[in-house]
Formats: structure tokens, sequence, C-alpha cells
């Protein structure tokens, strides 16, 4: 009893283990997700982001006032300085020898408050650090949808080798039983050989090229393994090829992320150059503070204040400032000369994404015709085989351009759907939409 009670408990666990360690299906959606989250460059873009973030904040703390705390203990028979604590402590009598007050000590509390009540260049940073801090926000969302668009692309891919396959085994079936039909028949007539060498020949072929598709099928799943960090043992696909949106309308040109970013760096940089001109005014500077003294040599304490302005003025910085504002400048034109450019690259690829999209459905359309005509051919010209009317290369032809077109359409249906994708990430729209 007990040993049947064993195995039952082991056949359960084993089959919690085997539902636990199914790989779930990656639809498009997921592998998005999942690259978002484990790809290092993007998580790189984010550190950057990150890192602008903290510097805009650090210039903001600049408008904010600087309070300074500190306690400390001296022993000194140093007269000047003793002479001091003794003042600082109210313990100033006649009986004081100025040449020489004696061991003097001091414990100090002290508070300070300072403001930069004007500088200026401190408003031109604040905007410089937070144009950039906004720029590398909008360049990792930016990254994102890049990332996007490449795991779309090898996803998609992916799923065209493995319906390559799957075109390519029924095309080895189809040769195979036709040489299989011919093997068996056992009439040795010379007609009859050579029909066996030609289907022999065509079944080499097929098998090559399925051997091919597999090939590829597997390069293409290391591809996109490596985006999204997984074992390519571990990519469990759908069995469909999805229907991605067709895109109505997309964002203008200036609302699309590589715009905004350059723009937000050309902020920047003028921001810079503002800073830079700013050095050239004087600051102004406010500053209170407080203390305590307290003496255990004299048994007395005393507190005192301070309160004052400061108004400074480089006259001379060695010719810091001109460079700083030179290099703004450059950075500038560097920044109006990517525009340029981003703007051409971004309009180009619209148009090339177009232009795919149309050839793509095109090729779909006759695709799907051309194989219907094939597999029309292979029909006929089995029948004809089989009525002694035609002979079995025109049979063999015809599996050879039936599987060629069904090639061709699994090849239509993926290229549409990655055109679509490409125009949704052109006009900077998410590769899925939302629900």
């Amino acid at each position: 009893m007990h040993r049947i009670v064993s195995c039952l408990m082991l056949g359960a666990l084993a089959v919690l283990a085997n539902t636990g360690s199914a790989a779930e299906v990656l639809d498009l959606g997921a592998a998005l997700a999942r690259a978002r989250e484990s790809n290092p460059d993007l998580r790189q873009a984010a550190a950057v982001a990150a890192m602008a973030q903290a510097s805009a904040s650090e210039a903001s703390s600049a408008y904010m006032p600087r309070v300074d705390v500190g306690v400390g203990y001296q022993v000194t028979n140093e007269p000047g300085t003793a002479f001091g604590y003794i003042l600082n402590q109210g313990a100033f009598g006649p009986g004081i020898d100025f040449n020489d007050p004696g061991t003097t000590d001091d414990l100090r509390l002290s508070a300070r408050i300072g403001w930069r009540a004007f500088d200026g260049s401190r408003g031109a940073q604040v905007d410089a650090a937070q144009s950039g801090a906004a720029a590398a926000l909008v360049h990792h969302q930016a990254a994102g949808r890049d990332l996007d668009l490449a795991v779309a692309e090898a996803w998609l891919a992916t799923l065209a080798r493995r319906e390559a396959v799957s075109a390519a085994e029924i095309s080895v079936e189809a040769v195979a039983a036709h040489h299989a039909r011919l093997t068996a028949g056992g009439d040795e007539g010379a007609e009859l050989k050579i029909d066996v060498l030609e289907a022999a020949v065509q079944l080499e072929q097929a098998r090559t090229a399925l051997i091919i598709a597999r090939g590829s099928e597997r390069r293409a799943r290391v591809g996109l393994a490596r985006l999204l960090l997984l074992d390519p043992a571990d990519l469990v696909l759908p069995d469909a090829v999805p229907e991605l949106a067709m895109v109505e309308q997309g964002l203008s040109q200036s609302e699309l992320d590589r715009i905004r970013a350059v723009r937000l760096r050309m902020d920047s940089a003028n921001a810079a150059m503002r800073a830079a001109r700013g050095e050239y005014l004087p600051s102004l500077d406010l500053v209170a503070g407080g203390a305590y003294d307290y003496g255990f040599e004299t048994d007395s304490d005393g507190t005192s204040y301070a309160v004052g302005l400061s108004l400074s003025w480089s006259a001379w910085d060695g010719g810091g400032r001109s460079a700083r504002y030179e290099r703004a400048s450059a950075d500038l034109t560097r920044a109006r000369a990517q525009l340029t450019a981003t703007q051409a690259q971004v309009d180009e690829q619209y148009r090339l994404a177009q232009i795919q999209l149309t050839e793509a459905v095109e090729r779909l359309a006759t695709a799907k015709r051309g194989l219907e005509l094939a597999l029309s051919s292979v029909e006929v010209a089995t029948e004809s085989y089989q009525a002694g009317a035609a002979v079995l290369a025109r049979v063999l032809d015809a599996e050879a351009a039936a599987a060629e077109a069904r090639q061709q359409v699994v090849a239509a249906r993926v290229g549409r759907q990655v055109a679509v994708a490409r125009l949704r990430h052109a006009l900077g729209l998410d590769i899925v939409a939302p629900q």
C-alpha cells in the first residue's frame, strides 16, 4: 500500500514539474516587453537619463541657501588666539596680561547661512541642465522604439523561417510520395527507371532546401534570443503570424522622439551660451551667522553674530569664459546640423516604409494567386500523368513550382507585417497598437 501511495506521489510531482517548466508562448507584445526589461543598451540609456536628471537637480539647488553648522574645541597658550577666546567668552578683566594670558580653551558651537542673491549665469545653467535631462529622457524613449522595431523584425523573421520550414516539409512529402509510388510498382522498364531517377533527384533537391530552411530558422532564433537575452531553446512562438494594425494617422515630424531629442539638445546649447555670457556679470552673496563660546578655564561663555553681504566680479579668468562660450556655440552648430540630418532621415524612413508597404500588399496578393495556380497545375499534371498523357517530369516541375509559390506566400505575408511595423515606427506609433 505504501509503495502504491509513493508511486502516486512521485507521479503527481512529475506532472507538476512538467507543468511548471512548460515555456509560455512568446507573442509579439510579450517579446517587446521582455526586450525593454532586459536589453542592456536600453538600461544604459535609462541610466544616462537618470544621471542627466540628477545633474538638473544639482543645478537647481544653486537657488537654495547653504546652511552650515559646526562644533569645535581648542586649547592654546598663543597670546593672540587665547586673548580672542577670552573676549568671545566675555571673561576679559583688568587682571588679564595681554602678553601672556595663559592657557585658554574654547568650545564653540556655530551656525552660518549663506545665499547667492544674484548670479548672472545661474538661471541659464539650470535651463541647460534641464534641457539636457529632457533630451536624455526623450533619447531613452527613442531607443526603446528602435529596440521595439528590431525585436519585431527579428520576431517576424523567425516566424517566417518557421513557415518556410513547413513549406519545405510539404514539398519533401509530396516528392517523396511520388518516389515511393514509383519504386513500389516493381516494373523495371527503362522509362520507369528514368522516372525513378528524376523523382530521386527532385527529392534530394527538396531535402536540401529543407536543410537550408531549417538552418535559416535556427539562425533567426539565435538572433531573436540575443535581443531577448534568452536561450534559443526556450523560445516558443505562436502558431500564426499576427496581423498588425494598419496605420491611419501618426505623429507629426516635430513630435517624433528623435526630432524632439535634437531640439532639446539645441535648447541646452543655447542655454550654455547664455550661461557663459552671464559669467561676465558680478555676483552678490548674503551671509548671516552666529556662535556660542564657552571656556572651561574661565568658566565663562558668550554669544556673537555676523551679518553681511559681498559683491564680487571676476575681472579676468584666463579666457575660460570665452572658451566656454565658443564650446557652447560649436555644440549648437553641431545640433543644428544633426537636426537637419535627422529630419531628412525620418522623412526617408517614412517614404521608404510607405513604398515597402504598398509593394508588400501587392506582392502578397500576387503570391496568393500564384499559389492557387501552382496547386491547380500540380493537380492537373498528376491526373495527366496517371492517365498516361504526361511524363513524370511535368509533375515534378509542378511540385517544384508549388513549393516556390508557398515560399513566396510566406515571405509576402510576413513582409507585409514587417512593412506595417516599419511604417508605425516611422510615424512614432507603438509597434503593437494598445488595446
